[in-house]
């Protein structure tokens, strides 16, 4: 019944993310997946995100030859795999096999969740998945109570550290465990809400080695510009060094440790 309701949660969740169409990649060798070419105003480059979200980094970051480059040649958007824990780009030229997507892997045990056949159906689950509009009545909520981090220094150090990876649209939040940052995200698709996973995993990894014993973890939040969630995570140093040394298949760790 878990699986179940994984498929259904995340299907509602994601099912309005638009399709990435233009990837910018900057100096430092991150990069960032727009919704249009950046535009350039004055000395910031200003970039609408995939939700229709609009954020801006300083035009001296992008390698536009790069960039130019890598889009030149696509017809109609980029598509994204996962592959090894890492969100990578499809080439039109010569596309690569298909590889296996999150709803294949939460139904690889599908037979066992529909039970022996003859078995008599089972009663309504009181944890099935919210509809769309209680979702987003219990996201709002949350977003209300949120309180910003007492630690504005280690905020800010934890912000510029995601930033550095690629990462947009998120905020830092005190979280239920005051030694547990609560990192919000804005992910409207399969893709972003693993790349928030990655980024979130390098970056604890990094405020550890430069703070040591400031904090225990974080929570991730993933939602969509909607207010849906996309999920949520409670990542541990272990966690994030599984995730990032690849022992931890990015796929994988949605499906065992996502909560909605």
């Amino acid at each position: 019944m878990r699986s179940c309701r994984l498929v259904l949660a995340l299907a509602l969740a994601l099912a309005a993310a638009p399709a990435f169409a233009y990837t910018i990649y900057l100096k430092d060798g991150s990069r960032i997946v727009a919704k249009v070419k950046y535009e350039v105003r004055g000395s910031q480059a200003i970039i609408t995100l995939p939700s229709g979200t609009q954020s801006s980094i300083a035009a001296d970051q992008i390698d536009i030859e790069r960039t130019d480059k890598a889009n030149e040649s696509r017809l109609g958007g980029t598509a994204m795999v996962i592959e090894g824990g890492q969100a990578t780009e499809l080439q039109q030229a010569a596309p690569p096999p298909p590889k296996p997507k999150l709803q294949d892997l939460l139904r690889q045990n599908e037979g066992e969740l529909r039970g022996p056949v003859g078995t008599a159906p089972q009663p309504a689950d009181p944890d099935a998945p919210l509809t769309p509009a209680a979702a987003l009545r219990r996201s709002e909520a949350a977003k209300q109570a949120r309180q910003p981090y007492p630690d504005t220094a280690l905020a800010g150090e934890l912000l510029q550290l995601l930033t550095g990876r690629g990462a947009t649209g998120m905020a830092v939040y005190r979280g239920a465990d005051a030694r547990r940052p609560l990192v919000a995200f804005e992910a409207s698709s399969e893709a972003s809400v693993f790349k928030a996973i990655l980024a979130s995993s390098a970056a604890l990894l990094q405020l550890q080695s430069r703070r040591p014993g400031a904090i225990d973890g974080f929570e991730v939040v993933c939602e969509t510009s909607g207010g849906q969630s996309g999920g949520r995570f409670d990542l541990t140093p272990h966690l994030a060094e599984e995730i990032v040394s690849r022992r931890y298949e990015i796929t994988r760790f949605y499906v065992e440790n996502v909560k909605f």
